[in-house]
């Protein structure tokens, strides 16, 4: 993940020096896309994994989360 570095003690995402504190939810996904690259996560998986429930397939709120860290 080129310079990013996840510390999973202190949950806190660090890049080029500057350190981001992150909610739950989002250091579960940022977790769960770091464990999975050069992976192919498709959106069920993410919702499962992330969300530990069954969501509506249609629901957007993976793009809301991605579109966070982009």
């Amino acid at each position: 993940m080129a310079n990013l570095t996840l510390d999973t003690v202190t949950r806190q995402a660090q890049r080029n020096g500057v350190t981001f504190d992150l909610t739950t939810r989002e250091y579960r996904l940022l977790e769960f896309l770091m464990r999975s690259a050069g992976r192919i996560c498709g959106r069920m998986a993410i919702l499962e994994k992330v969300w530990d429930y069954d969501f509506d397939p249609g629901t957007n709120l993976v793009d809301v989360y991605i579109k966070r860290f982009a």
